[in-house]
C-alpha cells in the first residue's frame, strides 16, 4: 500500500475520476497559515460582533463566533452538556481531570497536547 503522501493525486476509477487530498509530511506551513487565519478571523469577528465576542465565555452563548475563540474541548462540552435541557443535564455523567505539574511524566508526552498554544509556544488565552 502506498502512503497517502506518496500516492498520485488524481485517479480514474470505475465510477469516474476522483481526487485524493494528501497529508503533508511537514505540517509547519499549515500551522503558520492556521495562526494567521485564526488571528484575522478573530479580529474580523471582534469588529463585526463585538457584543457577541464578549459573551463567548457564557455557557448559554450559541453564536457562531464562539467557535473562533474557544477550544475544541470547550465546544464539545457546550454541545454535549451545557446546551442540554436541565433534565438531560441531570442524567449526564461528567469526567473531570486537572492536568498539572509535569505532564511529560504521563508517558513521555508533552503538556502542549493538553492546551491550545500559539506558534511561539505561549498559551492561547482566548481559547483556554
Amino acid at each position: 500500500e502506498i502512503p497517502e503522501w506518496d500516492a498520485p493525486r488524481e485517479f480514474a476509477g470505475p465510477e469516474g475520476p476522483y481526487y485524493l487530498l494528501r497529508s503533508s509530511k511537514d505540517d509547519s506551513e499549515w500551522w503558520t497559515s492556521f495562526d494567521r487565519l485564526r488571528t484575522v478571523l478573530r479580529a474580523a469577528a471582534t469588529a463585526l460582533w463585538k457584543d457577541e465576542v464578549l459573551q463567548t465565555r457564557s455557557p448559554e452563548c450559541r453564536h457562531f463566533v464562539k467557535k473562533l475563540f474557544i477550544s475544541v474541548t470547550e465546544e464539545e462540552l457546550s454541545r454535549g452538556l451545557l446546551w442540554l435541557s436541565p433534565e438531560r443535564q441531570e442524567q449526564a455523567l461528567v469526567y473531570s481531570r486537572t492536568i498539572g505539574g509535569d505532564a511529560t511524566a504521563w508517558g513521555g508526552g508533552d503538556a502542549s497536547a493538553f492546551q491550545d498554544l500559539l506558534p511561539d509556544g505561549e498559551i492561547d488565552h482566548d481559547a483556554s
